[in-house]
């Protein structure tokens, strides 16, 4: 695709046409040397149009961000996953959102603070529809805002109330990897020590005992980590979501809602990349 103003595509036309080439018949040298002034001259013109020709667009917002080469069944093992790459095409910076449908309901995934030009990548482990987009664009990257909100990062976990989790032995092993790889990033906490879990401790049944989630469960768990290494959060988050997109949670919507809730959670942990 060739950007640029109409009136710089304009200026393009009248150096094409002028002579690029000394020719063999020229009748002496001053004539010669002319020819060759001129090529120099349309060789400027024709590089300041290469120049026009290939500057970004000029847009704002939402017609910033750019969503190609859509795949389905490359993420999480499942053949209705979504994947796309993305690319802020303005000269300004971007924040923003490509947003799906999914069973859970329409998804937003966050792009982070863009540079101009910036390419990147979104996925989902299930979802369907044409993907939108949502974005602001400007020059101040410090203070851009999300689309819908104030804030230069995207909305908060919601902490939300979820009672009659049974966790079964996937889970439990789950848990146990991701409060390893807390450990190592800083964390003095076992994740299994948190006040929901602690009754699990020591268990040996297939499937454990019912427990409940409060939104003041979700603030304890916040505080126990506020030391943690946060790029770790990035990993615990995938993992999650995968967990709770994948067949372990069939049939059993209390455990996916679970698994999802801890996605968002960790999502909410990590630094804006």
């Amino acid at each position: 695709m060739i950007y640029g103003s109409i009136a710089e595509h304009r200026l393009c036309l009248y150096p094409m046409s002028l002579p690029f080439f000394e020719p063999e018949s020229a009748p002496d040298a001053i004539e010669a040397r002319n020819y060759r002034k001129t090529a120099v001259i349309a060789a400027s013109f024709f590089s300041f149009c290469l120049g026009a020709a290939q500057s970004p667009p000029k847009c704002s917002g939402s017609d910033c961000l750019v969503v190609t080469n859509i795949r389905h069944g490359t993420r999480c093992g499942t053949p209705d996953s979504f994947e796309a790459d993305i690319q802020n095409v303005s000269s300004l910076y971007l924040r923003g959102y490509v947003y799906i449908d999914t069973p859970e309901g329409p998804w937003k995934l966050p792009t982070g603070l863009m540079q101009p030009g910036q390419k990147g990548n979104v996925y989902h482990c299930h979802a369907s529809g044409k993907p939108g987009v949502q974005a602001n664009t400007g020059a101040d990257k410090d203070h851009l805002p999300y689309p819908g909100g104030n804030g230069t990062t995207p909305a908060r976990f919601s902490r939300p109330n979820i009672t009659g989790v049974r966790l079964d032995k996937a889970s439990i092993d789950l848990l146990k990897t991701e409060s390893e790889k807390l450990r190592v990033a800083g964390a003095t906490k076992n994740i299994l020590a948190w006040s929901p879990l602690i009754e699990l401790i020591g268990e040996n049944n297939e499937v454990h005992a019912a427990f409940s989630i409060s939104q003041t469960n979700w603030e304890e768990l916040a505080k126990s980590f506020s030391a943690v290494d946060k790029t770790i959060f990035y990993s615990l988050a995938t993992d999650a979501r995968n967990f709770a997109n994948s067949g372990a949670t069939w049939g059993n919507p209390q455990l996916k809602q679970f698994w999802n809730a801890m996605a968002d959670f960790y999502a909410s942990q990590a630094p804006e990349r």
